[in-house]
């Protein structure tokens, strides 16, 4: 019952970590629930057996361990599918192939406004593009409303775009959590790819009117 368990224990956590499959002696071997078992053969198959970690041939343990960490450093890494998916719906952002999203999402920052703070002041210089995750900013223009933005929605592109001062004011109406990217990772991505440029200039055209 101990050697049971102590298997149980040392696979339990490869098998949540690992990818689905093994090759041992030569057989493909899938980690499913607390052991390691031949897939079948088709006729003549080899019946499963089960396998601790340290019951594995020589260096199989240690690349199992390997590849667990590589997948959680891959996990690690990869971008929140939410915020993904908030850039993706973005016209500017849209065409960008995969590995130049992945570069933005690399640069994006987190922050958070109380109601009645000042996101972007009329006037200022554009430092950052900010894309709006949850609550609601009110967007002015010489002190007359222009528009609310919520939860998707995007501000502060066309100063980036032109390089010239903010053309609107942006306040906190309620509590919001943002995302922000810098002038530069934003410039780098938006004009290095034609069909970006094309659809930022022009969202900058409509929402300049």
């Amino acid at each position: 019952m101990g050697n049971d368990q102590q298997r149980r224990g040392v696979l339990q956590h490869a098998r949540q970590r690992l990818a689905h499959s093994l090759r041992v002696e030569g057989r493909e071997a899938l980690v499913e629930d607390d052991e390691v078992s031949p897939l079948e053969q088709g006729p003549g198959h080899v019946q499963p057996t089960a396998l601790a970690v340290g019951e594995l041939p020589a260096g199989l343990a240690d690349q199992l361990r390997h590849a667990t960490r590589h997948a959680i450093d891959r996990r690690a890494e990869a971008p929140d599918a939410e915020i993904l998916a908030m850039f993706r719906a973005i016209p500017f952002f849209a065409p960008l192939p995969a590995p130049a999203l992945e570069r933005v999402m690399a640069d994006v920052s987190r922050s958070q406004a109380e109601p009645g703070t000042l996101v972007i002041r009329e006037g200022d210089r554009g430092d950052r593009f900010y894309v709006i995750v949850g609550g609601e900013v009110e967007v002015t223009r010489g002190g007359e409303h222009v528009q609310d933005v919520g939860p998707g929605g995007y501000v502060g592109e066309i100063a980036l775009l032109r390089d010239v001062p903010r053309t609107a004011s942006v306040v906190a109406k309620t509590h919001v959590d943002l995302l922000t990217l810098e002038r530069e990772p934003f410039l780098l991505a938006v004009t290095g790819h034609p069909q970006s440029q094309a659809a930022a200039h022009e969202v900058a055209d409509t929402r300049s009117r």
